[in-house]
């Protein structure tokens, strides 16, 4: 059922436009043309796909909840844009604007009543911190949370990269 589920997602309608979305930069041109001309792909995104996209939300809802929690979200999903002179624009959303001065132990508090995983709680309160060491306010940042599949990670590693070119592009 919560396969299925994750299955249905619906696709959002393809529209010609005259803008580019941040998460198609390094990615194919002719791709991002047909997709700019409102023409549909050959071959569309699988269930396997779609499952991983959506294990992908998921962390940046964990993301959320925690920058939440920690009193320091300023503002999510935000839409942007970048246009240098006589060029497209680059449009997107943001995931996080976060800053501020939170309270530390309002945050741990609030973070442990909601009963993450073990792997979530033990990450969280490493987070938790590292923040702490920049003293006691933040500077507030964009924040934009990125996830790969297993044998991207395995990549990245093997050959010592930090992370992909499209998601660095995009950032």
């Amino acid at each position: 059922i919560w396969n299925k589920s994750l299955e249905q997602i619906e696709e959002k309608p393809l529209i010609p436009r005259n803008r580019i979305w941040a998460s198609e930069l390094g990615n194919s041109f002719v791709d991002r043309w047909l997709k700019m001309k409102g023409i549909p792909i050959s071959n569309p995104i699988n269930a396997r796909s779609k499952r991983k996209f959506e294990a992908g939300n998921l962390m940046e809802w964990i993301v959320e909840l925690v920058l939440r929690r920690a009193g320091i979200l300023i503002d999510s999903q935000t839409w942007v844009k970048y246009q240098y002179k006589d060029l497209l624009p680059v449009t997107g959303k943001l995931d996080f604007y976060a800053g501020g001065l939170p309270d530390w132990s309002q945050a741990e508090k609030e973070i442990e009543a909601l009963g993450l995983p073990e792997f979530f709680n033990k990450a969280t309160h490493q987070i938790i911190a590292h923040l702490k060491s920049y003293g006691k306010e933040l500077e507030k940042i964009i924040i934009e949370v990125k996830s790969c599949s297993s044998f991207m990670y395995e990549r990245y590693e093997k050959y010592g990269l930090e992370s992909s070119k499209n998601h660095v592009m995009q950032t």
